[in-house]
């Protein structure tokens, strides 16, 4: 495969018109951090065992140079893509990432640089979850019984006092000292 230079081999699209973003931003170095979180535990004997694992959202470090002719309307179309929380897919050499989000985008200016600006885009991977909106049957158990049943007209109750409480009571050291 034969690459011409008006060809991007890294881009940002958008994810629902699969339209190119920032056209004129030049990626110079992509980073692409895929990783998960594994879980240990410890067991008895004091080693720990790992037995499963969690894929963490990916991120992307993007540095990127925009061109001196444009330079500010890219960086405002950037601004607002980070505002607005616009979800992009981001193209490189290796794979193809969806549902990216703008979480940073730091850069700096200086005067060796005056006709232009140094981006490092940061991105982070959204995990978009479905939820089943369903309705459950409620099951009503019923008591054994029947005098059970409804305790809406007993009103408040004390407790009582059984003989075997009582005489329990009346043994207790601390009834002996008050008494």
């Amino acid at each position: 495969m034969i690459i011409s230079k008006s060809q991007d081999v890294i881009g940002i699209f958008d994810s629902t018109t699969y339209e190119q973003y920032f056209v004129t931003a030049r990626p110079i170095k992509v980073s692409v951090a895929e990783v998960a979180k594994v879980m240990t535990h410890p067991v008895e004997n004091g080693a720990t065992i790992s037995d499963f694992k969690v894929i963490m959202p990916v991120q992307i470090q993007m540095s990127m140079v925009l061109n001196p002719a444009e330079y500010r309307a890219t960086y405002q179309s950037i601004k607002t893509a980070f505002i607005k929380s616009t979800l992009f897919i981001v193209q490189t050499r290796s794979d193809m990432y969806l549902n990216m989000m703008i979480s940073a985008m730091p850069h700096e200016e200086e005067a060796a640089m005056y006709d232009t600006i140094p981006l490092a885009l940061k991105m982070e991977e959204v995990k978009l979850a479905t939820t089943i909106i369903g309705t459950v049957k409620k099951k009503v158990s019923k008591p054994k019984n029947k005098k059970h049943s409804d305790t809406v007209k007993t009103g408040k109750q004390n407790a009582k006092t059984t003989d075997a409480t009582k005489q329990k009571a009346d043994e207790s050291v601390l009834h002996g000292w008050l008494s």
